[in-house]
């Protein structure tokens, strides 16, 4: 069972992470909070790419193109956005991105364990580089973030 301990500690981080993160995602959505910058904008790349216009976005003012379609390659380079735009599949819904990203997100915490578990051979020095980087306020900010690619 001590061997357990910490894993199950570290998968309670995750578990926790992602709960509190998806339910604020929701909450935001629900409440006309999410930023149509990224938000918006993100969604309809992946939006487009789905339905068959890979990379081409529809905001014509953001691109400062009157009225053409943007191919966002031209802009940026999104390699994620194949992989987001696979679970669309399951659902067109617009948070289904966010999700994913915070889902990915809190997985990381279990391979920083991981590595360090790896790297330090010491459970308790490993479960203090987890929890400090669950805690790092950057990490947070990617966790409650409008979904942004390069994330």
């Amino acid at each position: 069972m001590k061997n357990k301990f910490s894993i199950i500690i570290v998968s309670i981080l995750v578990v926790a992470c992602i709960l509190i993160f998806v339910n604020y995602h929701i909450n935001k959505f629900n409440n006309f909070k999410t930023l149509v910058f990224d938000f918006g904008y993100c969604n309809n790349l992946i939006y487009n790419t789905f339905n068959g216009k890979s990379f081409y976005t529809s905001f014509y003012r953001w691109n400062q193109l009157d009225g053409r379609p943007f191919n966002s390659l031209g802009d940026h380079l999104f390699l994620t956005l194949p992989f987001y735009s696979v679970f669309l599949i399951l659902s067109q819904h617009p948070l289904v991105p966010n999700i994913i990203q915070v889902l990915t997100t809190a997985l990381s915490i279990l391979l920083i364990y991981k590595i360090s578990i790896h790297t330090c051979g010491s459970k308790l020095i490993s479960l203090l580089i987890t929890f400090t980087y669950a805690l790092n306020k950057h990490f947070l900010y990617l966790c409650a973030y409008d979904l942004h690619f390069e994330i």
